[in-house]
């Protein structure tokens, strides 16, 4: 069999070992070289082009829910929190006095996290834990989904990730303290600011959308993250409202990619919703689709009666 493997950039250090045990059963393996942000992120073009039988993607759940003509099989990595970190958890838990608290976690550590909320109700707290309409499973936090759900009805959210980065996508201010409790050394940052300075530069770049002459509405050709048809109506409403529209199309959408283009004020985009937070990068206001509606709405709400 040909099998394409794709690993994401944390995890390519590990490519060539789980290469070498595939040739050794007997299949021809080739592993993609090209940046990988996420199981939205399948290297079908790569596949194709070498007429492989399978991608093996690693690092991640299964998200691409349509059939694909490449059998894609998904392989999380686990990776172990030592019992003393776990410990440390309860103990910040129990210190802080929370008796109830909304429990999340990154693909590498959902392994261990029913465990850790028996542990944690063993010390009577409540733990609440939903499934966003993306996730695997309750609990799960994905980097791309709106985490607002996590915050209802308890002392305070807490998600256990290496980094800031899932636990901020969140789209409203958060109405409990959100920790981020980093699973290989126990501390716990509180990152409710820089939530509300993330929610600030959105708001901006609605303020910038409705102001804005001319309008680049980003589509990405990745095959969790291709939203043709949303940019095609999005483009079509702004003419009615008069505003000048240009489609760009890529498979990567960067701020190097675009950048050169002149004469745009503002990007909309429907790729990856985390390009978003790359305000500073691409130069321009970046608007998400999930602000697009309200767009829509104040807009109107300015148009001559």
């Amino acid at each position: 069999m040909r099998i394409l493997l794709q690993f994401p950039e944390g995890l390519k250090r590990y490519a060539l070992d789980y290469a070498a045990k595939l040739e050794a059963d007997g299949n021809e393996v080739f592993i993609s070289a090209s940046p990988c942000y996420g199981a939205c992120d399948l290297c079908l073009d790569e596949a194709r082009h070498i007429r492989a039988d399978k991608i093996i993607h690693y690092g991640h759940y299964p998200f691409i829910k349509k059939v694909l003509d490449i059998e894609v099989e998904y392989v999380p990595f686990y990776i172990d929190i030592s019992p003393a970190v776990i410990e440390k958890l309860l103990s910040f838990v129990k210190d802080k006095g929370f008796r109830s608290i909304s429990l999340n976690a990154t693909v590498q550590h959902m392994h261990q996290f029913k465990d850790i909320v028996k542990r944690l109700e063993e010390l009577q707290v409540k733990v609440v834990y939903k499934e966003g309409h993306l996730a695997a499973e309750p609990g799960h936090l994905l980097g791309c989904e709106d985490g607002s759900h996590f915050q209802e009805g308890v002392d305070a959210i807490i998600t256990i990730a290496d980094g800031l980065f899932h636990a901020t996508a969140i789209s409203k201010v958060p109405s409990v303290p959100v920790y981020v409790f980093n699973p290989y050394d126990g501390k716990a940052t509180l990152i409710n600011d820089i939530i509300k300075k993330r929610l600030r530069k959105r708001r901006a770049a609605l303020a910038a959308a409705i102001e804005a002459e001319t309008i680049a509405i980003l589509v990405s050709t990745k095959p969790g993250q291709f939203s043709l048809s949303f940019a095609l109506n999005t483009k079509k409403k702004l003419a009615s409202f008069g505003k000048k529209t240009v489609l760009l199309v890529a498979n990567e959408l960067s701020p190097e990619s675009v950048g050169n283009f002149q004469g745009i004020d503002v990007f909309i985009n429907t790729a990856c919703p985390r390009l978003a937070d790359d305000h500073d990068r691409f130069g321009k206001p970046v608007l998400g689709m999930d602000l697009v509606g309200e767009l829509f709405e104040q807009l109107s709400a300015m148009a001559p009666k």
